[in-house]
């Protein structure tokens, strides 16, 4: 199993920092899409019936990121306050899982929108492929 380095539990045990994480990179990630998506090549692009405006996005991953980023402070609490190892390990890799997620969801959005991978679509896949064991260690600690 990776371990995850001391750091980030420190970062996920203080609130404003929980949250303030995900949300700096959220902020950083997606700074360079507000030039992209009035520029011809994303205006090119085939969009999907209903697509939300494009300023809706801002503000909903603003709260998308607010919310796991308190849940990460959530879990560390958690964390904290089992004696057995069997549930601190679980919670102990959700967080890696977790972080490994949020890493993916900010690099995505450069290669998408900076670099204009289209390709970049595919990690998409790999997102899932981090989320879905997410799922499952969240559903065992139920």
């Amino acid at each position: 199993m990776i371990s995850l380095p001391p750091l980030f539990f420190s970062i996920a045990r203080n609130p404003i920092t929980a949250v303030g994480l995900p949300l700096l990179g959220g902020m950083l990630s997606g700074s360079p899409t507000r030039r992209v998506v009035k520029g011809q090549w994303y205006n090119s692009l085939a969009f999907p019936p209903g697509q939300a405006p494009s300023q809706a996005f801002p503000i909903v991953w603003s709260v998308l990121y607010t919310g796991i980023g308190y849940a990460s402070y959530i879990a560390v609490q958690e964390y904290d306050g089992y004696a057995l190892e069997s549930t601190r390990s679980a919670i102990a890799t959700g967080l890696t899982v977790y972080y490994a997620q949020l890493g993916l969801n900010f690099a995505w959005t450069s290669f998408f929108f900076v670099k204009k991978w289209v390709r970049a679509l595919l990690s998409v896949s790999s997102l899932v492929d981090v989320l879905i064991p997410t799922m499952f260690v969240s559903l065992e600690l139920l």
